[in-house]
């Protein structure tokens, strides 16, 4: 189950009947640390609240235990690419670099398919077109896993479980409540986990009526 939650006031969402009677579990999911540690004190005491990423760490790990996912967060993601640019393409143009950092993963929050963004590169210059391809192929390469990738994998992982009573994937939180609390965007990638997600456990989204 999934459910967008239009409020004016953050307080409205207390009206939720089971943070209102204040005697069941739930999740809570914040975009960042801060959030998350504003939020503590916001929502009742059977609430659990955690980082995106944090989630998202737990579930690949409980989801593939057999597999070496190099799960990278964006601040070790650009420290490796831009060994990957020192290396290859040279120290210099530092700009350059952002730039096609910066493309880089703004393109990956849309889609994970290389084929699918091709046509649009050369429009952001030679040198930014060649260093995203770089980047990309090298991270396909050495299965590195980001925030993009891991949000694809989790959502396969949830859509494809046969029984998922019985298996430990799912079984681990399966039926619960979560909250995506202080998101004011999300990506298609995103968006998609949610989706499978939600064939598991009841999802709530908070949205500011002006963000509707």
């Amino acid at each position: 189950m999934l459910e967008f939650i239009p409020y004016e006031k953050e307080t409205e969402i207390h009206r939720l009947p089971f943070i209102e009677q204040g005697n069941e579990s739930y999740t809570v999911i914040c975009p960042h640390p801060t959030l998350a540690d504003s939020s503590r004190s916001f929502f009742s005491r059977h609430a659990q609240v955690l980082t995106v990423s944090r989630f998202i760490k737990d579930k690949l790990a409980i989801a593939y235990p057999d597999e070496q996912i190099k799960l990278k967060g964006k601040a070790e993601l650009l420290l490796f690419l831009s060994g990957v640019w020192r290396k290859r393409l040279g120290a210099e143009k530092l700009e350059t670099f952002k730039q096609a950092f910066k493309l880089f993963t703004e393109l990956r929050s849309f889609t994970l398919d290389l084929s699918l963004i091709e046509e649009i590169l050369p429009e952001f210059g030679e040198e930014v077109a060649h260093a995203v391809k770089l980047f990309w192929l090298v991270s396909e390469q050495l299965n590195l896993v980001d925030e993009h990738k891991s949000y694809s994998l989790l959502a396969e992982a949830f859509r494809t479980i046969e029984n998922p009573v019985n298996d430990k994937a799912i079984l681990d939180g399966h039926g619960e409540r979560f909250i995506f609390w202080g998101f004011r965007h999300l990506s298609a990638l995103q968006v998609d986990f949610i989706k499978a997600l939600s064939l598991r456990h009841e999802i709530f989204i908070p949205l500011p009526k002006v963000v509707l």
